[in-house]
């Protein structure tokens, strides 16, 4: 036992020894203060170095790796934790004062009264009947919302997102509704509206806008893209629209997809002597627009100017305009279109005129719609021209116009009413003589396009020329136009004086294709029968110098234009030899 217990004593002693010896191994070491210097700015160049870093200081500093370690941890550690307590510090006062702005405004809602009438605030009746209004103007706006929706989708083929729930529109940040209510008044008492119609009217103003602008995309691909939207016709090389393409490319409204529904379309491109800005400025004038198509405009006009667009380019114009087209006979009816004209310039030299109908009256009883159509306007470095006006002799002018049928071809139909020829065997002013071409203006690179000056072989009027113009081509038809002028005139006209006052009184011939295909015959020589020609006659004579004799126009002024423009019908079918069954 003794034994034992020596070596119980022996253990003990050697416990308190080790743990004399893990006290006296516990010593701290202060750095000098060029150690923590040179350690202070490597942290700020880099707070968390690898070991080869930290191996590299120990050897600077005369430090173990793993001092430079532990300095390094308690480094960020401590800027740590001073972030943290300044961030504590900036909170706890921003919450100081939140706090006492909160009392301060529930001290305020104690006192608050009404800024209309002066009393105490709302009671909870009153909350809820304000609340039961508030839910039911959200229903009308909603409403309003859907129907501007179909709208919409009636003329770009686009919705409007359905309207958010109440509670996230709450969430939405917005301005106050007191600042846009007196927003809108200003502006509406400034056009003399009241606020109601002014926002339907800026409404109105934005759905035009993006239609243009819908309208403007498409035509522009429409311009550029050949197939598989356009294809082209074998039997004359023009272009049309491939409408399953068209309707899978661009969505329209369900009416314009009805199988009883006919698409005209076609696609061509000219040089037209004129300079690009003044071509530009004519589609965009309704008067002189509808001077420069007059075989397919009967009437235009302008009803609101929605942007002018930029001086000298008219980038961005956008008109709400009304139109008439109607084809070259007085026996089929014309077409009226409400259309928007946007006109943009793409880049320089280069401009986009679009238009698109637009319902502006909603009982309009037309039949027809303009999907985007319009043209593409390059500048070219030909100069341009210059366009001289004629005015009409004041007084009382009767005008008569007829239109026949005739089994011969157009093209030859024009041919023999421009023959120098045969000219004096239907045209009444030449009585009975020929006609000699004194001088002629090509117009375009038609060679038979042109204006001409003609002088008859009258004894009795030397001094009385013709003015001529003849144009168009076998799609869209033949235009001849003619006039008798004095040769005064013409020098006027010819030395850029103002031609504006001198008398003149067009007639003429336009011939169209009567729009039946050619059809093959049958028989061994498998001969081809041609399609006819529509031929429309309009006179125009000056009855009475008079304009206040308007009312005592007699029975004798209109029979002799029946007679004149019968006499000419009559002649024009002797000399195509037609048969008389053709009335």
């Amino acid at each position: 036992f003794i034994a034992m217990g020596s070596n119980g004593n022996s253990s003990n002693e050697q416990d308190a020894y080790d743990s004399h010896s893990r006290n006296a191994k516990k010593i701290y070491h202060r750095h000098n203060t060029q150690q923590i210097q040179t350690l202070e700015a490597y942290f700020k160049e880099c707070p968390h170095p690898d070991d080869n870093q930290r191996r590299q200081l120990s050897k600077d500093l005369g430090l173990e790796p793993r001092q430079i370690k532990f300095w390094f941890q308690n480094k960020r550690t401590q800027i740590k934790t001073q972030n943290e307590r300044a961030d504590n510090s900036v909170l706890r006062a921003e919450n100081e004062r939140i706090h006492c702005e909160n009392l301060a405004i529930r001290e305020a809602l104690k006192n608050v009264i009404c800024p209309s009438c002066g009393g105490p605030p709302f009671g909870e009746e009153e909350r809820q009947l304000s609340l039961q209004k508030l839910k039911l103007e959200n229903e009308q706006l909603k409403e309003k919302h859907k129907n501007v929706s179909k709208l919409l989708y009636k003329y770009t083929g686009k919705e409007f997102a359905e309207i958010e729930s109440l509670s996230s529109s709450i969430s939405t940040p917005m301005l106050p509704i007191s600042v846009t209510t007196q927003e809108t008044r200003c502006l509406a008492l400034h056009h003399n509206l009241d606020p109601k119609t002014y926002n339907n009217i800026h409404m109105e103003r934005a759905i035009l806008f993006e239609a243009a602008g819908n309208a403007m995309d498409e035509l522009v691909r429409l311009l550029q893209v050949n197939e598989p939207l356009w294809i082209k016709l074998p039997s004359n090389g023009t272009y049309v629209i491939q409408r399953e393409n068209y309707e899978r490319t661009f969505s329209k409204a369900i009416h314009l997809r009805s199988p009883s529904a006919r698409f005209e379309s076609s696609k061509d491109s000219a040089v037209v002597s004129m300079n690009a800005i003044q071509l530009v400025n004519m589609f965009l004038d309704a008067d002189k627009w509808a001077d420069l198509f007059p075989t397919i405009v009967t009437k235009a006009k302008t009803i609101q100017v929605l942007e002018t667009g930029l001086i000298g380019s008219r980038h961005g114009s956008l008109q709400l305009m009304y139109a008439q087209m109607h084809i070259l006979s007085p026996f089929v009816a014309h077409r009226e279109f409400y259309f928007l004209r946007h006109c943009q310039q793409i880049k320089t030299g280069l401009w986009v005129i679009v238009d698109v109908s637009y319902t502006v009256i909603e009982e309009s009883t037309s039949q027809c719609w303009k999907l985007p159509s319009g043209c593409m306007i390059q500048e070219m470095p030909n100069g341009c021209s210059k366009s001289i006006e004629i005015g009409q002799p004041k007084g009382v002018i009767v005008s008569a116009a007829t239109s026949l049928w005739l089994p011969n071809p157009c093209q030859n139909v024009f041919s023999l009413l421009t023959d120098e020829k045969t000219r004096v065997q239907w045209d009444v002013l030449c009585d009975g003589n020929l006609v000699n071409e004194i001088a002629n203006i090509s117009i375009g690179d038609i060679p038979r396009n042109r204006v001409t000056i003609l002088r008859p072989f009258v004894p009795s009027e030397s001094n009385m020329l013709m003015l001529q113009e003849m144009s168009g081509n076998e799609l869209l038809g033949y235009m001849l136009v003619y006039a008798p002028i004095s040769t005064p005139a013409i020098n006027i006209a010819l030395n850029g004086e103002d031609s504006s006052n001198v008398p003149i009184l067009p007639s003429g011939f336009i011939v169209s294709n009567d729009g039946h295909r050619p059809e093959r015959g049958v028989g061994a020589a498998e001969s081809t029968k041609s399609s006819g020609s529509l031929l429309t006659v309009v006179f125009q004579i000056l009855v009475s110098s008079n304009p206040s004799s308007s009312k005592e126009l007699n029975i004798q002024s209109v029979a002799t234009v029946n007679t004149l423009i019968s006499s000419t019908v009559q002649r024009v079918k002797a000399l195509l030899s037609c048969c008389n069954n053709l009335d």
